[in-house]
């Protein structure tokens, strides 16, 4: 499903790899590491945001070196969240989805039901956090990619979040990486559907 040969990238002063890697399709990966090791990068490298300097990228068995950011079907939240401050949360949640889409189930889920309403600048970092994670949720996606979700949330909300990936996962499988430098955070999921740890260092990685 995602699959790395020798990728190496630069952003600024940091090098990524090179990197091999190969995630299967269904399974869910907790990539954790200190700040600085590259985690992000090489999640951007996956969507699209950053260039190759060498190797292969291939999505579902294809090279997307060619294909852009918006075609290449991830899911993503990245650390910003990105979510956009002139719509309100019903919009953001919905926002890829066709237009008779109707997000009170995935809202419900993620415990922002009451917020669709309210627009993101208003709602805590935890409940951006939760929108953002309901929208990628609500594209169904066979690829998810997940920078940090986890980190403005407290204990309570972390856990009810952790809940909504296990049960979409069990009921609909997709493909996961999640990053984190919680050790908390990497246990709890370990504990539930994720498969397998990575260790990242120095833009560099490792089974752990």
């Amino acid at each position: 499903m995602i699959h790395l040969e020798g990728v190496r990238v630069t952003a600024g002063d940091f090098r990524l790899g090179p990197i091999d890697l190969e995630v299967t399709a269904g399974e869910h990966v907790v990539l954790t590491g200190p700040s600085g090791a590259g985690k992000s990068v090489l999640l951007e490298t996956l969507v699209g945001l950053r260039r190759l300097e060498g190797g292969r990228v291939l999505l579902r068995g294809v090279d997307v070196a060619k294909i852009p950011t918006h075609e290449r079907r991830c899911a993503w939240v990245p650390q910003s969240l990105g979510l956009f401050g002139h719509l309100n949360v019903r919009d953001n949640v919905a926002y890829a989805r066709p237009r008779d889409f109707d997000p009170t189930a995935i809202a419900t889920a993620c415990d922002i039901a009451h917020l669709l309403a309210r627009r993101p600048p208003t709602l805590s970092r935890g409940e951006q956090s939760r929108v953002a994670l309901a929208r990628a949720l609500a594209t169904e996606p066979d690829i998810l990619l997940l920078d940090e979700p986890f980190a403005s949330l407290d204990e309570a909300s972390r856990t009810l979040a952790a809940g909504v990936l296990e049960t979409r996962y069990r009921t609909r499988p997709f493909t996961l990486i999640h990053v984190t430098h919680d050790d908390r955070v990497a246990a709890m999921e370990l504990s539930r559907v994720a498969t397998r740890r990575i260790a990242m260092n120095a833009g560099l990685t490792r089974t752990a």
